[in-house]
C-alpha cells in the first residue's frame, strides 16, 4: 500500500460530514485500526474514493448515515466492526450507478444499524461476517443496470427480527452459503435476481418465508436447513428453471404449522427432488407438504 492511516482517533464534537475520507486520487491507502465515535452528529465514519483501499481492524460507532462508505473498485474492508449507525453499517458502490466492482468484506461485527451491509457494486464478496439488531436488512444487494453482476456471501451470522438477506431486481447470480440467520419475522433469504443459489444456509424460527424467490429465472435452492417456520419454508412466485433440492424442513412440537412447507405458484421447468419435510400439522388437517 502506498500510504497508512494507522492507529488514529476521531471523536466527533458536532454535526460533521466524515471523519476520516481518502479522496478519488488516493490509490491503495490502508486504514488500520483506528477509532471514530461519530457521537450522534458524525454522518459518515470512514469514507474511501479511490481504487483498491483498504480499512482493516477499525471500530466505528455512533454515525447518523453510514459506518463505512467504500465508492470505488477493489475496496477491502475487513475485520472492522461498526455499532449504532442510525444508516447503513456499510455500503459498498454507488446505488445511482452500480458500476463498481471488486468490493470484499470479510471477518466484520455490525450491530443496531438499519442496513447492515448494502451492495449496489458488481462481484462483490461477504465473508465470515456477523450482523444483528437491524431495523430492515442484515445484507441487502440491489445493483442498478447490470446484467452479469456477482454477490457471493457465505458463513455470515445474522440475528434480527427483520429480512436477513435480501437481493433484489438487477442483482444476478447471487450466492448466499452456509449462513445462519435466526428468528427473521420478515423473511429470512428474499431472492429476485436470476442465475442465483442458496445452498447449506439455516433458517431458524421465521415468521415469514424462510425462503422466497419471486420472479426469477434459473434459481437453485439446495441443501437448506428450515427450522420452525411460521409462514411457508420455501415459497417461489413466477419463477422459471427452478431447482429445490436436499431441504430439510423440520417443525417442532408446539410450533404453529405453516399451510404450506414448500409452495411453487407460477412459472415453469421447476424441479422439486429430495426434500425432507417433518412435523407438518395442522387443525383440521389443512396443511400441504408441498403445493404446486
Amino acid at each position: 500500500y502506498s500510504s497508512i492511516i494507522k492507529g488514529c482517533e476521531i471523536y466527533a464534537a458536532s454535526s460533521s460530514n466524515a471523519g476520516i475520507r481518502i479522496g478519488s486520487n488516493y490509490e491503495k491507502v490502508e486504514i488500520e485500526n483506528c477509532r471514530v465515535d461519530g457521537n450522534g452528529s458524525l454522518q459518515i465514519g470512514i469514507e474511501v474514493r479511490g481504487f483498491n483501499n483498504k480499512i482493516d481492524g477499525c471500530k466505528v460507532i455512533d454515525t447518523t448515515a453510514i459506518g463505512v462508505l467504500a465508492l470505488a473498485a477493489g475496496a477491502k474492508v475487513l475485520n472492522t466492526s461498526v455499532f449504532a449507525s442510525t444508516g447503513r453499517g456499510i455500503e459498498l458502490g454507488d446505488s445511482s450507478s452500480g458500476s463498481q466492482f471488486n468490493f470484499v468484506v470479510e471477518n466484520c461485527v455490525i450491530e443496531n444499524v438499519t442496513k447492515g451491509i448494502a451492495v449496489y457494486g458488481n462481484d462483490t464478496l461477504i465473508g465470515n461476517c456477523h450482523i444483528r439488531d437491524y431495523s430492515e436488512h442484515g445484507i441487502y444487494s440491489k445493483i442498478p443496470g447490470s446484467a452479469n453482476s456477482t454477490v457471493v456471501i457465505s458463513d455470515c451470522l445474522l440475528k434480527s427480527p427483520n429480512t436477513g438477506v435480501g437481493i433484489y431486481s438487477d442483482a444476478l447470480h447471487t450466492k448466499v452459503t452456509n449462513c445462519a440467520i435466526a428468528h427473521p419475522a420478515l423473511g429470512g433469504i428474499q431472492i429476485e435476481g436470476g442465475g442465483s443459489l442458496i445452498q447449506g444456509c439455516s433458517i431458524i424460527g421465521s415468521l415469514a418465508e424462510g425462503i422466497e424467490i419471486d420472479t426469477a429465472e434459473s434459481v437453485s435452492v439446495l441443501d437448506n436447513h428450515i427450522t420452525d417456520p411460521t409462514d411457508v419454508a420455501i415459497r417461489a412466485t413466477n419463477a422459471y428453471n427452478l431447482i429445490v433440492q436436499g431441504n430439510q424442513i423440520m417443525i417442532s412440537a408446539g410450533i404453529p404449522t405453516p399451510s404450506n412447507a414448500i409452495d411453487v405458484v407460477g412459472g415453469i421447468g421447476a424441479i422439486i427432488d429430495k426434500n425432507q419435510i417433518n412435523g407438518l400439522k395442522q387443525a383440521g388437517g389443512s396443511a400441504i407438504g408441498i403445493h404446486c
